[in-house]
């Protein structure tokens, strides 16, 4: 078999909705069953899938950080509303992660101490500090939030020791981690 390379652009643009509307399938499909997830780390986690070049932020637009991010919000609210009333203490949460889109997931929190306690990351090596209220991804990028859900975003810093010196550390990594959940404000 030969491979050949195709240069016209309008093929990527046509892959690139292709996997988009695969994305949004894949969102569509946590309304039908609800996973039995009793995660032994207290939740349980869903990539969307896709190759990581359509996530791209240095050659992707807004339009698709937001079909993409808007996917990740809906799997995790069609989750919520299958999620049957045996399983009312579990917490859903759709987990957007910029500028590395590609990291963004569903979770489904089993542990209801757990959810509670997963946005509190201080330690010295990953820190994530709350961004004021004001400051919303939703306005951003023009995502809809589903009735009763919440949204709280972080800037992350992930530091790790120096290859030369393991006493000092780096930065490795700064972007914003943004968890639109169905949690009551109190718990959250």
């Amino acid at each position: 078999m030969t491979r050949r390379l195709n240069i016209d652009s309008s093929s990527c643009s046509s892959n690139d909705e292709q996997q988009l509307r695969a994305v949004e399938r894949w969102s569509q499909s946590f309304g039908n069953v609800f996973p039995n997830a009793e995660a032994t780390r207290g939740h349980a986690h869903w990539h969307m899938p896709v190759d990581q070049a359509l996530t791209d932020p240095a050659t992707r637009g807004s339009d698709i950080q937001r079909r993409c991010a808007q996917a990740v919000i809906d799997g995790a609210a069609a989750m919520s509303v299958a999620r049957p009333p045996a399983k009312a203490h579990m917490r859903v949460a759709a987990l957007i992660c910029l500028p590395d889109l590609f990291m963004s997931q569903i979770c489904l929190f089993s542990d209801p101490r757990y959810f509670r306690s997963f946005a509190n990351r201080t330690h010295s090596r990953q820190c994530w500090t709350p961004f004021p209220s004001g400051h919303r991804l939703s306005a951003k990028l023009e995502l809809t939030i589903p009735n009763g859900f919440i949204e709280r975003g972080f800037h992350e810093r992930l530091q790790e020791p120096d290859e030369t010196d393991a006493s000092r550390l780096v930065v490795t990594y700064e972007g914003e981690i943004w968890m639109i959940a169905d949690a009551d404000p109190e718990q959250f």
